[in-house]
């Protein structure tokens, strides 16, 4: 089962020193524990050996673009439920959609205002906190509907003897039949 405690980490990926600089220090100031990268294979390395909770993703970079890195993190099972959030100068309808369609799951254009970022970082991790709690309750049920289910058939079997012992009393056939009943 996976749990949330403790500072949020948060991965922020852009080929622009400058934006790295300027997030990291505005989310530590949130009380993030912040990761920068300047590309993605770096960044998909570190992921791999130390998810984050929230990724920050920059769509416009060398060697392999925000969307190529989304993309992974969806492909690799691992990683799938991580959210990344896209932030890029491009403010195109079809690079949102595009964001939107390889899994990200929210698109802020730069320049950006530092109380939008960090109120979108904080709903999703509120929302991914969630998503593990409601992850964790469905497994709970699980187990207490197993447990109950695997109840109800040593009752209904406790209670085919009865009757079976009680139809004996009556009746020596009826009571064999139950028996057998019981049995399959």
């Amino acid at each position: 089962m996976e749990y949330l405690s403790g500072p949020s980490n948060v991965m922020v990926i852009d080929d622009a020193l400058s934006n790295l600089a300027i997030l990291e220090a505005m989310l530590q100031k949130e009380g993030y524990d912040v990761k920068t990268f300047l590309g993605g294979e770096a960044a998909l390395a570190e992921a791999a050996a130390s998810p984050p909770d929230i990724v920050l993703l920059d769509v416009c970079m060398p060697q392999m673009d925000g969307y190529e890195v989304c993309e992974y993190f969806r492909a690799n099972e691992a990683l799938r439920e991580i959210p990344v959030v896209f932030i890029s100068g491009r403010n195109d309808t079809l690079d949102k959609i595009r964001a939107f369609a390889v899994g990200g799951v929210d698109f802020i254009t730069k320049p950006f205002r530092f109380q939008e970022v960090a109120a979108r970082v904080k709903t999703h991790l509120e929302l991914r906190h969630a998503r593990v709690a409601l992850r964790s309750q469905n497994e709970i049920l699980a187990e207490k509907v197993l447990e109950r289910t695997k109840d109800i058939g040593v009752t209904q079997d406790v209670m085919i003897h009865g009757l079976a012992v009680l139809a004996e009393y009556r009746d020596n056939e009826t009571g064999a039949h139950l028996m057998r009943t019981q049995r399959h």
